[in-house]
């Protein structure tokens, strides 16, 4: 059966039902089952608005931009990102941040506020480029060399060394006289290819 017209009232389909051209409704639309939406849904003059929330059990493939015109794009639930994810702005986050794979920093990290506080153990496989000041407050446990590429390893203050000493260069101070303020014990031989000065008493307990 073909209608050409329009309705005036309340009007009850029962059946399937065809439409070839447009169907325009100026008052509510109410869907009491499954809508089979096998085109696009769109509004010509304007954007297309829901008043309601939106429940979605398959996937959605959004092609363009999410955004909220009024302000943020708030999720109220878990977002899990199988992809890759590009922030262009600043990513905020109050909460944790738990990365349980590799983070690739490419840039600074920094709090603009305060410092950047580690509550953990921190392993540099790398090398630690240090710009600015290093305070350390509490025990430093170095495993292996402690150098200067590109000249010497400079110690501003007193270096108090409760363990041996394994010195396997020279020890010279590049401004003066090594100074000794305190007794110094040797145990080995020593070996003077200079004059040796003493200006107190000389003690020898031994041949």
């Amino acid at each position: 059966n073909q209608f050409a017209g329009y309705f005036v009232g309340k009007v009850n389909i029962s059946d399937a039902t065809t439409i070839g051209g447009t169907l325009d409704v100026t008052g509510a639309v109410i869907h009491r089952s499954t809508l089979d939406q096998r085109g696009y849904v769109f509004n010509s003059t304007g954007d297309l608005t829901f008043n309601d929330n939106i429940i979605i059990t398959g996937t959605t493939d959004a092609r363009g931009n999410i955004f909220n015109s009024t302000g943020n794009v708030v999720v109220n639930d878990n977002l899990d990102v199988t992809g890759n994810g590009t922030y262009a702005g600043t990513l905020d986050v109050t909460g944790a941040v738990i990365h349980r794979s590799t983070l690739d920093q490419r840039g600074a990290i920094n709090n603009t506020t305060g410092n950047v506080v580690v509550n953990d153990n921190l392993d540099v496989t790398g090398n630690l480029d240090v710009t600015g000041t290093a305070l350390f407050r509490n025990t430093i446990e170095a495993r292996n060399n402690i150098f200067n590429s590109v000249g010497d390893v400079t110690i501003g203050d007193n270096l108090v060394i409760t363990g041996t000493t394994d010195a396997r260069g020279n020890i010279f101070n590049s401004t003066g006289n090594v100074v000794v303020n305190d007794n110094f014990d040797v145990t080995g031989n020593g070996y003077f290819t200079g004059t040796l000065t003493v200006d107190g008493a000389t003690f020898l307990n031994s041949s």
